[in-house]
């Protein structure tokens, strides 16, 4: 069978999962209902099945792919042909002596030189989408700037918020002094702090066996580890030796508080109509799941629930008096004097910075008396707030 008959093939049973799984949603629609839990799992795994025949297309594309490319060359060179992925993965697995002069040489060299070249690209790109799904400030969604380099970053901060337009009375209108105002502005300057995952100790049998998936199992490891730093530093850095986190550049709400360890509906509501209307499109609140948890037994005066769990077979996220929310792991619990709550646009208001030469080391020697291998992960990033207009803060009373 030729191959695009096949991937025909292949496509027309995936579109006939996806149908079959649209059906479902068409019925409760049609209902006017929310999917059951047997109504759910059928559509999960639906979609899972149709995911498989995807990447049966894909792998049979890279085999081709990878036949092709080797077909007819009397020069064919089986170490120079290896996949970027199978030299990095010795090196993981066996440091630099499996390397050749040339290899270890690149590997030595600064990214922006040849050692590029033996990193395979989605290395770095896996990472970032651990380091990302993991740091509960990345998804919040600030404005996320990658640059190759650890040179100083200046971000504008511009802010208009004190002017307005006017109305002209003619196009014929003498000139006179026009007395505008323009924007407050200013630079952040985005540097670069390090992270280190502390060393990753594997013990070497595990290492050295080819089914362990040592590339995945090292970027998991090392992104998961940075994550937990990097996500304290994004919410409450002083921004000094560190990033600005966005609790630390958030403007007050003015909301006063009536308990030290609770918040109540109308404080909810004062918070979210203390941000300047401009930034409440897309903005979110943000707080800890212990905090989520009091905010779901709150109700209206009517005795409504201010939590709604939201429909994601109808694409509805869930709300906090109808504004969707985020958590973060290292929001303040409520307690006296604390800021448990920030409500705000991060993508107009808070910037992180990622430099994409994530470096991994690997120590052979260290502790081999263990028989165990480790890895280090480095990463360097840095943030702050752009614009604090967009950021408030709920704050409980001292006492």
């Amino acid at each position: 069978m030729s191959s695009w008959i096949e991937e025909k093939e292949l496509f027309e049973q995936r579109a006939r999962l996806v149908g079959q799984a649209g059906d479902i949603i068409k019925k409760a629609h049609a209902e006017d209902r929310d999917l059951t839990n047997e109504e759910n799992e059928q559509f999960e795994r639906l979609h899972a099945d149709a995911d498989k025949y995807t990447e049966r297309v894909n792998l049979g594309r890279k085999q081709r792919e990878a036949e092709n490319s080797i077909v007819g060359r009397e020069d064919f060179d089986v170490e120079k042909s290896q996949p970027k992925q199978n030299r990095f993965e010795r090196y993981l697995r066996y440091g630099n002596s499996v390397l050749s002069e040339a290899e270890r040489y690149d590997m030595a060299t600064d990214s922006t030189g040849a050692g590029k070249e033996l990193v395979p690209e989605d290395y770095h790109t896996k990472l970032f989408e651990v380091l990302q799904d993991m740091t509960d400030v990345l998804s919040l969604g600030p404005e996320i700037i990658k640059t190759s380099n650890g040179r100083p970053y200046p971000v504008p901060r511009i802010d208009d918020s004190s002017n307005t337009g006017e109305r002209l009375s003619g196009e014929n209108e003498s000139v006179t002094a026009d007395g505008s105002s323009d924007p407050d502005t200013a630079d952040l300057t985005l540097g670069h702090y390090i992270y280190s995952s502390k060393v990753i100790k594997l013990p070497l049998a595990l290492v050295e066996d080819a089914a362990f998936g040592i590339q995945d199992k090292v970027i998991n490891m090392g992104a998961v580890r940075v994550s937990k730093v990097l996500n304290v530093d994004l919410t409450t850095g002083a921004g000094s030796s560190q990033p600005q986190g966005y609790v630390t550049g958030a403007s007050s709400s003015g909301v006063s508080s009536s308990s030290a360890t609770a918040v109540t509906y109308t404080e909810i509501l004062d918070l979210i109509h203390s941000l300047a209307r401009p930034y409440r499109k897309g903005a979110k609140l943000v707080f800890n799941d212990t905090t989520l948890l009091a905010i779901k037994k709150l109700t209206d005066g009517d005795g409504n629930l201010l939590w709604f769990g939201g429909n994601p077979a109808a694409g509805m996220a869930p709300t906090i008096a109808g504004v969707e929310y985020g958590i973060n792991v290292n929001m303040a619990d409520m307690a006296a004097g604390a800021k448990p709550i920030v409500y705000g646009n991060f993508g107009l208001s808070y910037c992180v910075r990622l430099i994409n030469n994530v470096q991994t080391f690997v120590f052979v020697e260290k502790y081999m008396d263990k028989l165990q291998r480790g890895y280090l992960t480095v990463v360097r990033a840095d943030g702050g707030v752009v614009d604090s207009n967009g950021l408030v803060y709920f704050q409980n009373k001292n006492s």
